[in-house]
């Protein structure tokens, strides 16, 4: 959570997160990438997403999408409304090559 305004006034935050490869040395990914969206107003996120699987119809699992499997309009479409919210991302990239 992040303090906004005067002492005592707390501002929640919500978080969408992401990984993308692996932490195993052994898996043959060099790299974990690990992303978080973060908002305080959820709501136009989750249905931008709801819009994005409908276009989908069947296509994608229900608890997940995988952009390597979709259609480049729809992750573009998806990408141009989420940038139009009030979010911040924080991203993180592990480079497991060296790690022992």
């Amino acid at each position: 959570m992040k303090k906004e305004g005067g002492p005592g006034v707390t501002k929640m935050y919500y978080g969408f997160l992401d990984e993308a490869g692996g932490a195993d040395p052994f898996s043959g990914s060099y790299f974990l990438v690990v992303a978080v969206l973060s908002t305080n107003v959820p709501r136009p996120i989750e249905l931008h997403v709801k819009r994005a699987r409908r276009s989908l119809r069947r296509k994608a699992r229900p608890d997940e999408m995988k952009a390597t499997v979709l259609e480049e309009r729809v992750i573009e479409r998806l990408l141009r409304s989420i940038v139009e919210e009030d979010v911040e991302i924080v991203v993180v990239i592990a480079d497991n090559r060296y790690r022992r």
